[in-house]
């Protein structure tokens, strides 16, 4: 069923608006600059919260039927689902960061950039990975039966920024997005 597929390059373009956000931020940041810290963490709880609950433990799941029909691919596909602990502790790690500087906590910029720049550079490399071979694969090799599978194992709610009602907490994020990058 492509239209799992078709949902989580949606959520790719999604996150990559968002993440926009948080490397304008980040350049800011190391220029000195003042940067409304209150809107990086609606983006980085936006972020992490979405992406990590819902969006990369579907991917899981449809990696594991791709995995089962594509044992060629166990590698790859191994690294990936193995990068998503890694994705989930960088956006921790960051968006601690981020709340530590709006709480008037101590943390200097040039820690600030790198744990930031760390994250923003690991998710662009890890969604780029999976648009160009993971998910054309998995939308080739997996068949209708496992499509079900997927779907009875893993039902996630609605996108609470992007979906058909944003979410009161994504108001101003919802604002900027539209404004820099109306899609």
């Amino acid at each position: 069923m492509a239209g799992i597929i078709d949902d989580l390059h949606q959520d790719h373009i999604n996150a990559a608006r968002v993440l926009k956000i948080a490397e304008r931020a980040l350049v800011s940041i190391k220029r000195g600059e003042s940067v409304d810290f209150a809107l990086l963490e609606d983006a980085m709880r936006y972020i992490t919260g979405y992406s990590d609950t819902c969006h990369h433990p579907l991917e899981d799941v449809v990696f594991l039927h791709l995995r089962k029909r594509a044992p060629q691919m166990a590698d790859e596909i191994d690294a990936i689902a193995a990068e998503h602990e890694s994705i989930i502790g960088k956006g921790k790690r960051f968006l601690d960061s981020v709340v530590a500087v709006g709480e008037d906590a101590f943390v200097s910029r040039d820690d600030l950039v790198r744990i930031g720049r760390a994250y923003v550079e690991t998710l662009w490399k890890h969604m780029s990975i999976e648009e160009a071979s993971l998910f054309p694969a998995a939308a080739t090799v997996l068949d209708q039966s496992d499509w079900d599978s997927v779907r009875q194992q893993f039902d996630y709610g609605p996108d609470p920024l992007f979906g058909t009602a944003i979410d009161q907490d994504y108001e101003r994020l919802w604002k900027l997005i539209q404004l820099h990058d109306p899609g």
